[in-house]
This record gives structure tokens, C-alpha cells and sequence, in this order.
């Protein structure tokens, strides 16, 4: 990963000054490992975390950041799915286009009462937090 850091700032860096007062850019990665090996046996739960969470960072033009800034932040440690991005990509384009019933975009605070079962996650790739 260390080698993939800088060449990805890089050209992050200069995709921002080429491009960056008009364009939207949406960065998701896969994390963790996916085989069976010397880390899992260490903490199974924080290890099955970081396989089924990515790592997701939303870049965006000053005058759009500013905008949605406040949502951004407090929907930073909620729960989230893959349609909340797809229903912010449509929304800022200015697309109409069908949503799951569930999708709530990430450029509006998103709903606190969220859990696995209302988003038909799976038990066995929940990731909450049991109380």
C-alpha cells in the first residue's frame, strides 16, 4: 500500500488543478484481508471489520464541499450503503433515476436509526455494534 499512497496523491494532486472546479470524484477501496491467516487469529471481530468495511472518500469541488460539508461530517460514522452513493452521484448530476426504497444520500444527513435488518444486510456481514 505504502508504494500506491504517493502515486495516488499524486495524480489526485494533479487531477484537482487540472480538473478540480468542476469535477466530482467518488473513491472507494476494498480493505483488509480476505484469506484466512496469522491476523485473524489475533482479534477475529476487528479483523471481520476490516474486511467488510471499504474505505470510501468523496472529493469535491470548494463551492460543492462547502454546501454539503455539515451532512458530509456528521454522516461520517454513520451507517451507509452503497445506494446512499449511488442516490448522491444521480443527485448531483441531476439525474432522475430509481432508488432502493432505503437510500437516503450521503449529501443529506442520513438517518441514526439505521441497522443491519432495515438495509437487508445480512447477518453474517453485519458489522454493528452489539450492545
Amino acid at each position: 500500500v505504502r508504494h500506491l499512497d504517493k502515486p495516488l496523491h499524486d495524480f489526485l494532486a494533479d487531477f484537482e488543478k487540472k480538473h478540480g472546479d468542476d469535477t466530482v470524484i467518488y473513491l472507494m477501496a476494498d480493505h483488509g484481508l480476505h484469506m484466512q491467516g496469522v491476523y485473524f487469529m489475533f482479534d477475529v471481530d476487528i479483523s471481520r471489520k476490516e474486511k467488510a468495511l471499504p474505505t470510501f472518500y468523496l472529493l469535491m469541488p470548494k463551492g460543492e464541499r462547502e454546501k454539503y460539508d455539515k451532512a458530509l461530517k456528521v454522516n461520517e460514522n454513520r451507517m451507509i450503503q452503497i445506494t446512499d452513493i449511488r442516490k448522491a452521484v444521480t443527485d448531483i448530476a441531476g439525474v432522475s433515476a430509481f432508488h432502493a426504497e432505503e437510500a437516503q444520500s450521503v449529501l443529506s444527513e442520513v438517518s441514526t436509526d439505521r441497522n443491519c435488518a432495515a438495509l437487508r444486510i445480512p447477518d453474517d456481514r453485519c458489522v454493528c455494534i452489539k450492545k
